[in-house]
C-alpha cells in the first residue's frame, strides 16, 4: 500500500473540482483519462456502479500501477468511494458540457436572490 496513492487520489479530486484537468472519454463510456506529461491517469466505475478503480500509465500505455478507492478508504478511515463517486460524475458533467450550459443558464437567467417560496 502506497501513501502516493492518497496524494494523488486528493489531488485528482481537487484539480478536477477546479477544472484543471482535461478528462477524455474513452470508447468505454465508464472509463474517463487524463493526460498528465507523457503519462496516464485513468477512472473506470465498477461492479455495480459504485466502485470506482484507478489506472497509472506509463508513456507507452502499460499499466504501470493501479488501486481502488476500497484500498484508499481502508488506508485512510475516510470514504473515498463517495469522493470517487462525485469526481466521476463531475468529470461525465464537464465532458458532456452539462456545467458550462448551466453556468450560462445561471448567467444569463441573472442573479435573483429571493427564494420563490
Amino acid at each position: 500500500m502506497s501513501e502516493k496513492w492518497i496524494q494523488l487520489s486528493n489531488r485528482l479530486i481537487a484539480k478536477t473540482k477546479r477544472g484543471e484537468l482535461q478528462w477524455q472519454e474513452l470508447s468505454d463510456s465508464d472509463t474517463f483519462q487524463v493526460v498528465v506529461g507523457k503519462n496516464a491517469i485513468e477512472i473506470e466505475q465498477t461492479g455495480f456502479g459504485d466502485d470506482f478503480e484507478i489506472r497509472v500509465r506509463d508513456g507507452s500505455g502499460k499499466v504501470v500501477d493501479k488501486f481502488d478507492d476500497i484500498i484508499i478508504s481502508r488506508m485512510t478511515n475516510s470514504n473515498y468511494a463517495t469522493a470517487f463517486e462525485e469526481m466521476f460524475s463531475l468529470i461525465r458533467r464537464q465532458i458532456s458540457g452539462t456545467e458550462q450550459l448551466l453556468d450560462d443558464l445561471l448567467e444569463e437567467l441573472g442573479k435573483d436572490e429571493e427564494i420563490p417560496f
